[in-house]
């Protein structure tokens, strides 16, 4: 699957977003954020394709729990697979 990610001005509506443009899924990120802001948002997007969102998002409230969820189990991942790693931060 191929996600095209942006970064560009938001113009103060959101830090980021996720949508299907012509069949293609694309995330765009608020490019005037701090980069661990970006992080978070980008694993929250990515979460809701993942999670199906794009497609069915009927219940808004439970699409951003279960998204930001998602994203804080990926980014809690990433963070232990660097664990002890030679120039990880702690």
């Amino acid at each position: 699957m191929y996600i095209r990610v942006m970064e560009i001005d938001m113009e103060g509506l959101c830090s980021a977003a996720a949508a299907n443009i012509a069949g293609k899924k694309v995330i765009g990120i608020e490019k005037a954020d701090p980069p661990e802001e970006k992080v978070f948002s980008l694993a929250h997007e990515l979460s809701h394709i993942h999670l199906g969102h794009l497609e069915n998002h009927s219940d808004a409230e439970k699409c951003e729990r279960q998204a930001d969820f998602a994203a804080g189990i990926l980014l809690g991942a990433l963070c232990l697979a660097n664990v002890g790693k030679e120039g990880a931060e702690a």
